[in-house]
């Protein structure tokens, strides 16, 4: 039988003489609409991607101004909308990632994954790509942006009902970005095999992401180079009912997690974040945020969907009950 966890066969002891101290992330925004992401502009200005299609910057006394509204070209329905907007650091570009509005507005539809750029100064929004036909399911479409060796990395999601796995399959393998992690300058694959790799950060010169499961397994992955991590041909470490189509296909081999926890432990593997050496992630179900030993680091009220260090501080966003968002911080040593 399997254990609960089996971390301990994929982790490289990572020994910190002092672990910095996230139990004290507290709320210093409250009651935002539905958002999804942080980032920080050049000028130190903290901006927040909101589902709705929006971008808003944060100001003083809970309040903020909205410097970019398309929700007239981003679809929302369910876990679709703007998933991540990221400032490339050193410039005014904001990439973002966003599933494209359809006919019907808000419907569930097949639609388009979108990968996107604003200029924060001349206000003008390029679009990176756009592949056709890429989601036909709600959930599980576009993910998050990070910057790694100069370049934004953007992951995408199968786009596709995990009940039938064969439909995850045609996904990932039948071209175009799903299920992958790729190189937003070059528009090449850098990693495939993943369901919903819906955060990934930079730790130790390495992209690492959290990758949401489905019935049973929640993967935080470290990213290399041409790997394959297994997704619709594994769930975790288990095998799915397309694995003997995986074999005949030969697309193996595939490279085991980081980092793998069961459902008594955790749901929804979302935020990951490098801060102060330690590699910390947040389980948007349970709302607890684990260290790289499944030390549990802090608890809150609502789902953490991101972390970021911003101005060497730990910034964290929720969403709650009630489907608003709050902005945590913590700057503790």
């Amino acid at each position: 039988m399997l254990p609960t966890l089996l971390f301990s066969i994929f982790l490289p002891l990572i020994n910190k003489p002092v672990a910095p101290d996230v139990s004290q992330l507290h709320p210093i925004y409250t009651h935002l609409p539905e958002s999804t992401s942080i980032t920080q502009m050049a000028n130190g200005s903290l901006l927040v991607s909101v589902k709705d299609g929006s971008v808003i910057s944060l100001g003083a006394n809970n309040t903020y101004t909205t410097i970019l509204d398309m929700h007239n070209q981003v679809n929302t329905n369910t876990d679709r909308g703007i998933t991540a907007a990221r400032v490339r650091p050193g410039t005014d570009d904001l990439f973002m990632l966003y599933a494209a509005e359809t006919s019907s507005p808000d419907s569930s539809q097949d639609t388009n994954l979108v990968a996107a750029k604003y200029n924060l100064t001349s206000h003008v929004l390029t679009q990176i790509s756009q592949n056709a036909n890429d989601v036909n399911f709600q959930s599980h479409s576009t993910a998050d942006i990070v910057f790694y060796q100069g370049a934004p990395y953007a992951s995408f999601g199968d786009g596709r009902d995990s009940s039938d796995k064969n439909q995850g399959y045609d996904s990932v393998y039948g071209g175009g970005f799903n299920g992958k992690i790729v190189n937003l300058d070059t528009l090449q694959t850098y990693a495939i095999g993943f369901r919903n790799p819906w955060r990934m950060t930079v730790f130790a010169d390495t992209i690492y992401a959290t990758d949401v499961g489905d019935e049973a397994w929640e993967e935080i992955d470290k990213v290399q180079q041409n790997a394959n991590y297994g997704w619709p041909c594994l769930e975790g470490p288990t095998q799915t009912d397309v694995w003997n189509r995986c074999v005949t296909d030969a697309r193996g081999p595939f490279k085991a997690p980081f980092i793998v926890y069961d459902h008594s432990v955790g749901e929804a593997a979302t935020a990951i974040v490098s801060y102060k050496g330690e590699l910390l992630f947040a389980d948007y179900v349970r709302t607890w945020v684990r260290d790289a030993h499944m030390n549990i680091r802090f608890t809150g009220s609502g789902g953490i969907v991101d972390m970021q260090v911003l101005n060497g501080c730990l910034y964290a966003v929720t969403i709650e009950f009630d489907n608003s968002s709050n902005v945590l911080t913590t700057c503790s040593s």
